[in-house]
């Protein structure tokens, strides 16, 4: 034997036995491939197992083979054609089967079926059925020769259409499913939905399929994220078991723990469910509770949310009751909102939310109390489609009667109006204004300005009994505002205020840098309360007319005044101005100083006073006043600066006596509030030589126009005003 091992002869002999063995078992494998994986055997095997559907397998019968790790064949451009109508229904670009070793000793047994590049046109009908139902029947009868282990799909795209035409995209499909033939087969599917207007969402389920007589679904997980208008990248997942029900085609779960996550603003909500309805037309969800934590900057949001009978069938969505409680805080305000109602969708179109209930609060943090918006509203909001909407509110507004009612629509181009009625009996603006700092409008305002109201036009007509603010009291308040992302408008904007009436417009556009304008017109009010308001000057009292045409541009109140252009004109009668009394420096002919002093007590009478202020970059260079008194004329032309509140006027004093005039000639300059008088002498005494020519002229004219003015005002002429 052991010289056997040694012979060369003998290795020869078995060198040479052995490769035509090898030779003869891959001529014999190649036989039995071919024979086994014969393309018209292949055609008629797999036809065979579908024929009942009335569909057809038609793939290129140029296919490839293979022995290792197991018998596998390849069909590539493979279709299932529509048992109904002609078309496919599934094409991929390529099938990988590979069968199990004891496929070769009888009994078709899959090992694994790989599908490559698939693209399949899904169709679900009223009832929820698919146009593949058929071969999941198929797959689903025990009779079924065919044993499946594993199932691979890669890179697949399925187009779905719902009984109401609603197109859906699933592309990118990865998934597997492995030990079908066990009680308990894991699963894993992941890829890319999105709907026509909806952003594309990334999604995973992973679990386990527990199959007896209904399929039960374990440890169920679904994650789902994606980039949502104004909440950015988002993510949610959903975990719980389920039940499906293959005669109602709906999976039907335990209990649901599921979770929300937002990088905008850190929101983040959590919930739990019980016995949720599922299937791919609709879903029936008895309840969901939610709890919803939100926190930017220094502002924290806490919610709670309750749905009762949540439903979506055949396109209508119904609630049989929902529950909304929430509450933001910040560092100086908190606040609570409620909001209950139900929802019910009867139609494709009509819908309403109904017996819908409202309330806010807001108040301080560790501060007095200054409780505002304080609501207690009912309504009703109805609509067909999201096309058009109409709602009615009616309560209470800060403990007085309010009233809106407002109409949505939406034009084949996407421009969206909002237009409405707001009546008000009353509101006080003290609550909101309490502490208010200088006006400075944040630029962030003007981009979510443009942002939020992009495509949106906003018409509402607004009448409020009466506006009270810590300065004044407005009345009969009515006015149309119109509003885009461009603009404000509110014209025309009417008012009672002062014991008279204004009429005008106000607008404000948004742009770099912002813009605003109003004009309004003042008739028969009280003089001195609007000036002081609106100026802070409140030297002149009287009752007239009054018209502002002002413009500015900036982000606050300096910017404002800074850049202030327009016109300003007053028209007064039986008035007074504070500070000064004329008629006791035309008495005084013992003058000896020509500075007066601003006397809180002094007031000069007038009949009739004219101020014109035309303004440009917040000064009034050339503003003129005329005066016509009992017994004298004033007029005047100096310069107002509002933003220093100061002013620099040469006044004229003319008093009236048939066929000569005597003039006196005033300085009026300082702060708006007091401002300082004093006789202009150098005007008064041009030409004269000593100061005592001077002293005298002086003395002479104060003494000569008192006694013009007690010797007969009757007798002045009645032209105003005074020719030069």
């Amino acid at each position: 034997m052991i010289s056997l091992l040694h012979s060369g002869k003998f290795w020869l002999k078995t060198l040479v036995y052995g490769s035509i063995a090898m030779l003869l078992l891959l001529v014999a494998s190649a036989a039995t491939l071919h024979y086994v994986f014969n393309p018209i055997k292949l055609d008629q095997h797999l036809n065979g197992i579908i024929a009942q559907t009335g569909r057809q397998i038609r793939f290129d019968h140029n296919i490839d083979r293979g022995w290792f790790p197991r018998p596998t064949v390849t069909l590539s451009q493979v279709d299932i054609s529509n048992p109904t109508r002609t078309g496919t229904d599934l094409h991929a670009g390529s099938l990988k089967i590979g069968l199990g070793w004891s496929s070769l000793l009888g009994t078709t047994h899959i090992e694994k079926l790989q599908w490559q590049d698939v693209t399949a046109q899904v169709r679900i009908n009223a009832q929820g059925n698919t146009n593949f139902a058929d071969l999941l029947q198929l797959w689903r009868e025990p009779t079924q020769p065919t044993q499946i282990n594993r199932v691979l799909i890669n890179n697949g795209d399925f187009n779905v259409i719902d009984s109401a035409g609603q197109r859906q995209e699933w592309r990118q499909l990865q998934g597997k499913i492995i030990d079908l033939n066990d009680v308990n087969s894991p699963f894993e599917l992941s890829g890319i939905w999105q709907k026509q207007g909806w952003p594309a969402i990334d999604w995973q389920i992973s679990g386990n399929r527990h199959q007896d007589k209904q399929w039960v679904w374990q440890n169920l997980a679904v994650v789902a994220e994606g980039q949502l208008p104004y909440l950015g990248h988002t993510r949610a997942k959903w975990g719980f078991d389920g039940t499906w029900q293959p005669e109602t085609h709906r999976l039907r779960t335990g209990d649901v723990q599921w979770e929300w996550q937002s990088e905008r603003a850190a929101l983040h909500a959590s919930g739990t469910g019980k016995d949720w309805q599922l299937n791919g037309a609709d879903f029936i969800i008895p309840q969901l509770n939610a709890v919803i934590t939100g926190q930017e900057q220094n502002h924290a949001l806490n919610a709670t949310i309750n749905l009762n009978q949540l439903r979506w069938q055949q396109q209508r969505w119904q609630i049989g009751q929902f529950q909304i409680e929430s509450s933001w805080q910040n560092g100086i305000r908190q606040a609570a909102l409620s909001l209950s109602g139900r929802l019910l969708w009867p139609n494709n179109q009509q819908w309403v939310l109904d017996d819908l209930t409202f309330s806010s609060h807001q108040d301080t943090v560790n501060r007095l109390p200054n409780p505002r918006w304080l609501s207690e509203l009912s309504g009703r909001i109805s609509g067909q489609g999201l096309n058009k909407a109409h709602m009615q509110w009616q309560g209470t507004l800060d403990n007085q009667p309010v009233h809106l009612a407002a109409d949505f629509q939406q034009q084949p181009d996407g421009q969206r109006t909002l237009s409405g009625n707001l009546s008000l009996d009353q509101f006080n603006l003290g609550p909101y204004l309490q502490n208010a700092q200088p006006l400075q409008i944040n630029p962030q305002w003007l981009q979510r300005w443009q942002q939020y109201l992009h495509n949106w036009h906003w018409q509402w007509q607004l009448q409020i009994g009466r506006i009270i603010t810590p300065m004044m009291q407005l009345s009969d308040i009515t006015t149309q505002i119109q509003l885009d992302e461009h603009s404000l408008v509110a014209n025309p904007l009417r008012a009672s205020l002062y014991e008279g009436h204004s009429d005008g417009m106000l607008r404000i556009d948004n742009t770099q840098p912002l813009q605003w304008q109003i004009q309004q017109n003042f008739s028969q009010v009280q003089i001195k309360p609007l000036l002081q308001d609106s100026l802070g000057f409140h030297n002149l009292d009287g009752q007239g007319n009054a018209q502002f045409n002002l413009r500015s541009q900036g982000l606050n109140s300096r910017d404002w005044l800074a850049h202030l252009a327009g016109t300003t004109q007053l028209n007064l009668q039986q008035g007074s101005m504070r500070g000064i009394d004329i008629n006791n420096i035309l008495q005084n002919n013992a003058l000896t100083q020509t500075t007066l002093a601003y006397n809180e007590l002094s007031q000069t009478p007038f009949q009739s006073l004219q101020l014109i202020m035309p303004l440009e970059q917040g000064l009034s260079r050339k503003s003129t006043i005329s005066v016509h008194a009992k017994n004298f004329d004033i007029s005047g032309l100096g310069l107002v600066n509002l933003g220093q509140k100061s002013m620099n006027y040469d006044v004229l004093i003319n008093t009236r006596q048939p066929g000569s005039r005597n003039r006196l000639p005033l300085k009026m300059n300082g702060s708006l509030m007091r401002p300082s008088f004093s006789v202009d002498y150098q005007r008064l005494t041009a030409g004269l030589q000593t100061p005592q020519q001077k002293q005298q002229t002086l003395s002479q004219t104060l003494k000569k126009q008192w006694q013009w003015m007690n010797q007969g005002g009757a007798s002045a002429p009645k032209t105003w005003p005074p020719k030069p």
